[in-house]
């Protein structure tokens, strides 16, 4: 995946996320959108794309050995990053 800052960072939707203007800078937010959740399904078809045209696919950069574990839901079982999971309280 790409890194939280990234387009379709999210591991749970497919909202690739808007840039906004920041002080001198700029920053990437995730609006509440009404966007598609991943499923596993959709993220194998993503990494299986990106390994074919070694660029990311809707945040997907490869594939992982953890696809080939029996019921490995990836949507479900990969936490947050640190910023979001622990610093802001969700985890």
């Amino acid at each position: 995946m790409v890194p939280h800052n990234g387009e379709y960072a999210c591991l749970t939707c497919d909202n690739p996320g808007k840039v906004f203007k920041q002080g001198k800078g700029h920053c990437r937010a995730l609006p509440l959108l009404k966007a598609p959740t991943r499923t596993s399904s959709s993220i194998l078809l993503n990494a299986e794309e990106a390994l074919k045209t070694s660029k990311h696919v809707k945040g997907v950069k490869s594939s992982s050995v953890l696809f080939d574990i029996d019921n490995f839901e990836p949507e479900k079982t990969l936490d947050p990053e640190y910023m979001h999971g622990v610093l802001l309280g969700t985890t």
